[in-house]
């Protein structure tokens, strides 16, 4: 049952009107005698629909409550009036009305344009769904989106992809997409990228695989890709949406080498302190022969005691499992200083706020840390700022509270896609940051409100 708002300043026609609408199967949810009073009547009950008369008392009428209403609720609004001049209609049109009715009226007028009004909205709704998904598309414009046929041939070919992979539109219409996918890219890949144009289906399909793509000059890089089967004016194509990871991997393969480097390092100091430990041990053995004194046996005894401590402790470290410690805060700077460089951020427009608290942190835990960063900050400079011209804000803060680490990244740009869940099943990356927080046995929540934020919580280890 639609609701209605009824708002004329003569109480015999609203008390008419409300009898009339309630034989058609309306309900009336309020009725107003000034523009003011249905302003606030609409933000209170939020009615299906509002009929307006225009000339009232008040310093609002009818058509400046109806732009006030339209602005702020866009709720339609039937105008419903003894005056049909031109001047009021040309003002009336201004604010977008669903219909302008003139006294007096018949009844079944009134209900079609009720009914009407109501069917353009839901239409309206409908268009504006549509809209906003091509617009969450277009918005990200870093991403290739690619478009085949059932035989699998390029038919639709965005700025992304010509940026990704250097072909313009012209060039790349009507080549296969398999061309984009290099012979050293995983070979049950590849089969299944045909079986899936061959057959319309794929374990593959609707899911990111991380692949070897081909640009326009045969050079290699990584991407990651998602296929999806889908309707073309009655013909089955696929949809294609492909993102470069090759900063990402650099990054990854660098922090890595850096680690090993660092593993090795210990190690070498580690065997080189052991073995300096082991030479004093023997001369303080070979020099107990030249001393006769029992105070200096006694001595040389004393300290061949806390040398083989010393001993004991160091085969302990260089026998265990305990990672060197990580300077987390000195880390961060770099890591970020180095995707700033690589994404090529402007930072007089894109600020970068850093809160860390200086925390040794075990290899381990820095590693997993350094990578989720990584992870939600690059996503950040690639996709929070799509409008070129606009100023925004990307923070990474880390402080210890009791027991527990909590890390933040939060950015004030367009927002979480709304019709995405985190960590979803088909972004690859996300699934990665959600896996290395289960690694550290924490908690990672999403903020929606102001931009993107992730907050990760995990247990502190001394």
């Amino acid at each position: 049952m639609a609701k209605v708002l009824i708002v004329d300043d003569e109480a015999a026609i609203t008390t008419q009107l409300e009898e009339r609408l309630a034989v058609m199967g309306y309900e009336v949810v309020g009725t107003a005698s000034t523009g003011e009073e249905a302003v606030g009547l609409a933000r209170e009950h939020a009615p299906d629909i509002i009929l307006m008369d225009i000339v009232m008392p008040g310093e609002l009428d009818g058509i400046e409550a109806a732009r006030l209403i339209r602005r702020e609720m866009d709720i339609p609004v039937v105008f419903l009036t003894a005056y049909g001049d031109d001047r009021f209609i040309e003002r009336a049109k201004d604010v977008g009305p669903y219909g302008y009715i003139i006294k007096p009226y018949q009844e079944n007028a009134l209900k079609a344009a009720i009914e009407i009004a109501l069917y353009n909205r839901e239409v309206m709704r409908c268009l504006e769904d549509h809209a906003n998904g091509w617009r969450r598309l277009t918005e990200n414009m870093e991403e290739a989106v690619i478009l085949c046929d059932a035989a699998g041939k390029i038919f639709f070919w965005n700025r992304g992809a010509e940026n990704i992979f250097a072909y313009a539109a012209s060039e790349i219409t009507g080549r296969a997409f398999l061309d984009l996918v290099s012979e050293g890219t995983k070979k049950e890949y590849l089969q299944e990228i045909e079986h899936l144009f061959a057959h319309g289906d794929s374990p593959l399909c609707d899911c990111w695989v991380e692949v070897l793509g081909v640009r326009k000059d045969y050079s290699r890089f990584y991407m990651e890709m998602c296929l999806t089967p889908w309707t073309y004016k009655d013909e089955k194509a696929f949809i294609g949406v492909v993102r470069d990871i090759t900063a990402r991997k650099k990054e990854e393969t660098r922090f890595e080498t850096s680690l090993q480097e660092k593993d090795r390092l210990l190690d070498d100091v580690r065997r080189s302190v052991q073995e300096n430990l082991q030479l004093i041990y023997s001369l303080i053995d070979l020099q107990k022969a030249c001393v006769e004194s029992r105070e200096g046996l006694k001595g040389l005894g004393v300290g061949r005691s806390r040398l083989e401590a010393l001993l004991y402790a160091q085969e302990r470290v260089s026998g265990s499992e305990v990672p060197a410690r990580v300077d987390f805060a000195g880390y961060v700077q770099n890591l970020i200083a180095r995707l700033v460089r690589s994404y090529g951020v402007d930072e007089d427009r894109i600020a970068l706020s850093l809160d860390i608290e200086s925390l040794p942190l075990d290899l381990r835990t820095a590693t997993a840390c350094g990578l989720i960063v990584s992870e939600l900050v690059s996503n950040a400079f690639k996709y929070a700022f799509p409008d070129a011209s606009r100023r925004g804000r990307v923070s990474v803060g880390f402080r210890r509270r009791g027991e527990d680490y909590v890390l933040k990244i939060k950015d004030d740009g367009t927002g979480f896609p709304p019709d995405q869940d985190f960590p979803g099943d088909k972004t690859q990356g996300l699934r990665v940051v959600a896996d290395l927080v289960e690694h550290l046995k924490g908690d990672i929540c999403l903020e929606r409100h102001g931009g993107t934020g992730f907050k990760v919580v995990f247990p502190a280890s001394d």
